[in-house]
């Protein structure tokens, strides 16, 4: 990858590989986006977002990529999406709590935003509904995550967290 990054926000949207925000080395967030090609092996930099945002994750939805969140000296309530037709980012409406090292997926159409670090560990989990640009809030998870991982499998949306002896940056 052409520019060294860490905590960056990753997905695959159709069969390339994005590396969205993250830290450089010395600790700056980084608003730059980079996209690996799977048939050309080659890097290539794309449209930056316009908030630098590491400590994010990001999910595809509507074959779109969505910045969700994040953390640039404050944990972020910002949502940007990604319209590789375009090469343009956009905002879209802001979570309601700011989180940073959160877990991201996507299910029935709807972006969801698990859990993470904002003021403290979270159990609260938000929902976008693109078609109207507005997040909800939905049922929180019963014990406060910090970076959790999410997934989807056979309709249902799935958390997982591995216990850890420090808080990472902060």
């Amino acid at each position: 990858m052409p520019t060294t990054r860490f905590n960056v926000g990753k997905a695959v949207l159709d069969g390339k590989f994005y590396a969205v925000g993250g830290w450089e080395p010395n600790d700056g967030a980084l608003s730059s986006v980079e996209r690996y090609d799977l048939a050309t092996k080659a890097w290539e930099a794309v449209a930056p977002m316009s908030a630098a945002r590491g400590d994010l994750d990001v999910a595809v939805l509507d074959v779109k990529l969505y910045a969700v969140g994040g953390y640039d000296g404050n944990e972020l309530r910002s949502v940007e999406r990604y319209d590789p037709a375009l090469n343009a980012w956009e905002a879209v409406a802001p979570m309601a709590s700011a989180r940073s090292h959160l877990g991201a997926a996507v299910l029935d159409g709807k972006l969801y935003a698990v859990g993470g670090f904002g003021g403290g560990h979270l159990s609260s989990v938000e929902r976008y509904d693109p078609a109207t640009n507005v997040w909800e809030a939905v049922a929180p998870m019963t014990v406060a995550r910090y970076a959790p991982g999410a997934a989807v499998q056979c309709g249902t949306l799935y958390h997982v967290c591995f216990r850890r002896r420090g808080r990472g940056r902060r």
